[in-house]
């Protein structure tokens, strides 16, 4: 198995040999898998917003990554670290929270894609940009950490999230239609290693095993959140 990754990630790399890949620097050479890292933040204009003074991005970036995720078909495996989920999920037609706070450091996530084998993981978490993901894209697992999430307009109510949340800052997801798996935290920190066992679970889930299982836990717990919240 071969995979490409769009921009240089040592660690990354590392992550999937490891696992038994091949890395592979040539985009017109044969692979099976297109993975995003992580770096800096998306362009908000790439989702309609215009950035806040906290937002720095790299267009150079954006564009070359965005070009090779155009010249693949939709259905091709593609996966999305951190940054890379964020830029999948805004390709996806998702947008992005500005600012988090409380995401620099390690916490609890749950999971919403297995019945018995996980329900929290201690995840690694370095991002101060969100996710929000569309009602086509599978919520996998997420986290109750951030108290407070700025968009562009944040001197009006849908602008700003605050207070505790109940599970509601999206840490991984799939969007079925794209074949797009995105993971806001990272696995190929070496020293996460239930991080990034997790990791690989929900890749093979996705990918190669019992998707309609996943959905239907995903689903399951959506429900079930928004009743204990009404």
């Amino acid at each position: 198995m071969r995979v490409f990754i769009t921009w240089d990630d040592p660690q990354v790399a590392k992550m999937f040999k490891d696992k038994g890949w091949e890395v592979t620097k040539d985009f017109s050479s044969s692979f099976d898998l297109l993975c995003l890292p992580g770096g800096i933040d998306i362009n908000p204009f790439l989702y309609g917003e215009r950035p806040r003074q906290t937002a720095y991005f790299n267009t150079r970036r954006d564009n070359c990554e965005i070009k090779y995720w155009k010249a693949l078909p939709s259905s091709f495996p593609k996966v999305g670290i951190c940054r890379g989920s964020q830029l999948g999920n805004v390709l996806c037609g998702g947008s992005l929270w500005q600012d988090v706070n409380e995401h620099c450091t390690q916490h609890p996530i749950k999971d919403h894609a297995f019945t018995d084998k996980w329900k929290f993981i201690l995840a690694s978490s370095d991002h101060h940009q969100m996710s929000r993901i569309t009602d086509d894209a599978l919520l996998l697992a997420s986290a109750r950490r951030s108290t407070l999430k700025t968009s562009e307009y944040e001197r009006q109510t849908y602008g700003v999230q605050s207070g505790r949340n109940e599970w509601e800052d999206v840490e991984a997801f799939y969007y079925c239609n794209f074949n797009f798996l995105g993971v806001q935290f990272h696995p190929e920190y070496e020293r996460y290693t239930q991080c990034r066992e997790y990791f690989w679970d929900l890749f093979d889930e996705c990918f190669y095993k019992d998707l309609p299982k996943v959905q239907e836990k995903s689903s399951r717990d959506r429900v079930l959140e928004k009743q204990l919240s009404l």
